[in-house]
């Protein structure tokens, strides 16, 4: 089973990354792997900072049953499943931590 103690960063990284996302899902591109709509439509003539992930870390998610796959072989997209999406909310949770200013 995983839990969120067993997640490595990266793992966590990327799952906060597709819980961002519109469609909770990551898109195939050149460098890897991308939070779909990561990539805006205009003004792409300066450069653009978006992380990418392997297709090994997202074989290592879909092993974990955290996402699945368009398609067997070659996958062009992967989408969170319903235990990546409530592992990636109680990521969120996790990181936002104590408010600040509270007593």
């Amino acid at each position: 089973m995983t839990t969120l103690q067993s997640l490595s960063l990266l793992q966590r990284r990327a799952l906060l990354a597709a819980l961002a996302s519109p469609s909770h899902s990551f898109t195939r591109q050149r460098a890897g792997y991308v939070a779909a709509g990561a990539y805006p439509k205009a003004n792409r003539s300066q450069p653009l900072q978006v992380e990418t992930f392997t297709k090994r870390l997202m074989l290592m998610l879909e092993r974990d049953y955290l996402v699945e796959s368009d398609q067997p072989g070659f996958p062009t997209r992967f989408a969170l499943t319903a235990k990546g999406l409530q592992l990636a909310q109680a990521i969120a949770e996790a990181t936002k931590g104590p408010q600040a200013g509270a007593a």
